[in-house]
């Protein structure tokens, strides 16, 4: 079975569900994404893709059967799904067995072992961080503890940057670092001492210019 059709399939089963087909689509364009710029050989990019597109197969039963899609009951009811989705496909073709694994684990985020786990991780964090509207100290706690990965770090931090920095007093000394001729200004002129702050990332401050 190749990507577009287990896509197409995965479209199919969820029934004009738009909420599940845009995320896992979402889902496994960021898995794609970030497999490629990590380098995975082709069969760890296919087990990765194959997984990111049925991540969610459970997510319609749960709802049925318990109100609700949480991580513990998907992991428990993903099994026999994922393998009647993949029953027709020729014994060794894919990866099944991991595919299933991989499915009935990506809300476990201890003990993680593979790229293809790793970056499943973090691709189904970088939807549904927007999709649920995380906070920004729970976004920084799971970059933390979670990513490892140069490219889904790199996307998580360009999509969710952190805020501002406040800083209430500034006092800079003229000819001293800080104080930088940009723009065609003076060193320790107060405009070119804010444009420095600014491109830090500072603001809130207070000048002071001695």
């Amino acid at each position: 079975m190749k990507i577009a059709a287990a896509i197409e399939k995965m479209t199919d089963f969820y029934k004009g569900n738009i909420h599940d087909i845009y995320h896992f689509l979402k889902v496994w364009a960021f898995a794609k994404n970030i497999g490629e710029a990590e380098g995975l050989d082709p069969k760890t990019q296919e087990t990765l893709e194959m997984a990111a597109v049925v991540h969610d197969i459970a997510c319609p039963l749960c709802r049925e059967k318990y109100g609700n899609t949480s991580g513990k009951h998907q992991e428990e009811e993903s099994a026999p799904l994922v393998a009647e989705f993949f029953k027709d496909v020729p014994a060794g073709e894919l990866d099944v067995e991991r595919i299933t694994w991989l499915v009935t684990h990506h809300h476990t985020y201890t003990n993680v072992e593979g790229m293809d786990y790793q970056i499943l991780l973090e691709a189904d964090f970088l939807v549904n961080a927007g999709e649920s509207e995380y906070s920004k100290q729970a976004i920084e706690n799971f970059c933390r503890k979670v990513f490892r990965t140069e490219a889904g770090t790199h996307l998580l931090k360009s999509m969710f940057p952190p805020p501002l920095q406040v800083v209430e007093d500034v006092t800079f000394t003229a000819g001293q670092p800080g104080a930088f001729n940009l723009y065609g200004g003076q060193p320790g002129d107060p405009e070119v001492s804010g444009c420095y702050l600014m491109e830090q990332g500072i603001c809130g401050y207070k000048r002071q210019i001695l």
